[in-house]
């Protein structure tokens, strides 16, 4: 289990909150800080783990973990693409 410092969790919620602004509506909800990571909805995490996590979590994370995230991010892309049904 990795926990997140403050200056980690305040960094990533700048890049969330940065991405409000130019977010496209087609997406249910725009993105909130982690802060309010209690509240987020399913469509959040979704969004997060397939389009911002991986440009989000770039510099914040140690190399390693970021590998891992994109090794997570790219299995959960695969697995809901519609090629794999």
């Amino acid at each position: 289990m990795h926990k997140l410092s403050p200056r980690q969790i305040a960094t990533i919620s700048q890049h969330l909150r940065s991405f409000r602004t130019k977010f496209p509506n087609i997406f249910a909800r725009k993105p909130r800080g982690l802060n309010e990571l209690p509240h987020w909805k399913a469509t959040e995490f979704r969004t997060f783990m397939l389009y911002l996590g991986p440009i989000c979590l770039k510099g914040v994370l140690s190399e390693a973990k970021y590998k891992h995230f994109l090794l997570f991010h790219t299995a959960m892309y695969i697995l809901i693409s519609p090629a794999a049904n």
